[in-house]
């Protein structure tokens, strides 16, 4: 056999690799991760431990990372970061309309429908119209079940659980 000839083959799609890390890494990325690693609190699976000590922080009131803003705690870089955007104003999508900035591209796209005239979603009890799905859910918690687990953040009006 030719040395720059694999010897790790994937199981999946028959790519050959001539190292293990090297099949493990193709593995991960274009077929999913295999799932080894088992949250002990609820059925989260993990591709590796690092996932897994990440996830585990769900399960605690550990907020590691503080707003310098506001002093809101966050449980991740991500969420830090994303929160950060509020504040700064400083996101990757940018709303046309108000400039309002978001790093994620669903919230980016939910915001852009609050410029839009139509409602399309009704509440099944009072036929109240909202722009999204969401703010449906929340008005029926809130004040058809009377569902007052939630307190709003003053700084960015979003329920903080």
């Amino acid at each position: 056999m030719a040395p720059w000839r694999g010897t790790h083959t994937c199981p999946d799609c028959n790519k050959t690799f001539t190292q293990k890390i090297s099949l493990s890494v193709h593995r991960m990325f274009k077929h999913g991760a295999p799932r080894r690693y088992r949250c002990p609190q609820c059925t989260y699976q993990a591709p590796t431990k690092e996932y897994l000590k990440r996830h585990m922080r769900v399960h605690t009131n550990e907020r590691q990372y503080v707003c310098p803003h506001c002093g809101k705690g966050l449980k991740t870089a991500e969420s830090y970061r994303n929160h950060l955007v509020i504040h700064t104003g400083e996101g990757r999508f940018v709303c046309p309309v108000c400039h309002k900035a978001y790093n994620h591209k669903g919230a980016y796209h939910d915001h852009l429908r609050t410029h839009r005239p139509r409602r399309d979603y009704a509440c099944d009890y009072c036929g109240a119209a909202f722009k999204a799905y969401k703010h449906v859910a929340r008005h029926i918690r809130a004040v058809h079940l009377n569902e007052k687990s939630f307190v709003w953040c003053a700084t960015c009006a979003v329920p903080d659980t």
